[in-house]
């Protein structure tokens, strides 16, 4: 997806790679936080995180691609969040888009397990 934030363009993804990315980014560029990836991925089909998921999604993609070429990001993640709460009818799409593009958990077959019954010692 790409988003135009203070005419600077931000590509980003939800992937399981662009999560990574995030958290390893945290780890070393914000320790404080102490974020694991377990964590991570516990808050991201937490509705009550979409918006800060959201945010991560496009500001970590663009401080990842500053730091890659050796650049201060331009960004800040308060023009990130600032952009989201003012362009609400491009976020419907992104939040949309954002959660079409989670993974979804397989059902699994229509199989039952087979009671075991004990028997009682005497």
């Amino acid at each position: 997806m790409l988003v135009t934030i203070k005419g600077i363009d931000v590509e980003f993804n939800f992937s399981i790679g662009a999560i990574t990315e995030i958290v390893q980014y945290k780890k070393f560029y914000e320790p404080h936080d102490r974020v694991t990836l377990t964590q991570y991925l516990s808050r991201i089909d937490n509705e009550d995180y979409s918006i800060d998921n959201l945010c991560d999604l496009i500001y970590y993609a663009h401080a990842i691609k500053c730091r890659n070429v050796g650049k201060q990001p331009q960004l800040t993640y308060g023009d990130v969040t600032e952009w989201v709460f003012t362009n609400v009818n491009q976020v419907s799409h992104v939040v949309n888009s954002y959660v079409e593009s989670m993974p979804q958990p397989k059902l699994k077959d229509d199989v039952t397990k087979k009671k075991t019954v004990k028997k009682a010692k005497n």
